[in-house]
């Protein structure tokens, strides 16, 4: 079994293969391969160009902010309410086939967030769009422009997620359920 880190230094390193291979999706059947025991919803995203290029499987996804307002959001794939698909190894568990192909369009100034349902359960998309804007009047160094709004972005799911009065995407869907997992990851192009 893979540690985290070591997994996340091979994705980032086949990322790179994307260049060299016409289906993106092998990155998803080294995702699959990994998860033996375990299974995961996952984004897989990279830059080329204008053009993000994208293989989403599950809840996982992405949103493209321009100019303080979301202009695209990858979809979700689920089975059924609160069931998504995910990758794994077991019988009731999805192979990499299932996975989306995304391709969108950015720009400069472009802000890419990328999340899991923790984020997208819990966060409405204005807040979302606010806090972005919020973090890039912060903006001072782009280099902790990025860890700094995911941390924002995340600590403000987080409390939105413990909260049982709050008023969210997933509590429109379903008043009886609460959320409890949250990663997310914010890049700005430039």
């Amino acid at each position: 079994m893979f540690q985290t880190t070591k997994l996340m230094d091979i994705l980032v390193n086949l990322t790179y293969l994307y260049f060299y291979t016409t289906k993106f999706k092998s990155l998803l059947y080294f995702l699959n391969f990994c998860a033996k025991s375990n299974s995961s919803t996952t984004c897989i995203l990279t830059l080329t160009c204008d053009t993000t290029h994208a293989v989403n499987v599950g809840d996982s996804g992405f949103v493209v902010i321009r100019d303080g307002v979301i202009v695209y959001e990858s979809e979700i794939q689920q089975k059924g309410f609160n069931y998504p698909f995910q990758l794994g190894n077991g019988v009731k568990l999805d192979d990499p086939s299932v996975a989306q192909e995304i391709k969108a369009t950015v720009r400069i100034g472009d802000v890419i967030v990328m999340a899991i349902d923790g984020l997208f359960d819990n966060v409405h998309n204005h807040e979302l769009e606010k806090l972005v804007h919020d973090s890039l009047v912060d903006l001072r160094k782009l280099e902790t422009f990025s860890k700094m709004s995911a941390q924002k972005i995340a600590e403000y799911a987080l409390q939105k997620s413990e909260s049982k009065t709050l008023y969210t995407p997933f509590s429109e869907s379903a008043p009886n359920f609460t959320n409890i997992v949250l990663v997310a990851s914010v890049m700005t192009l430039q």
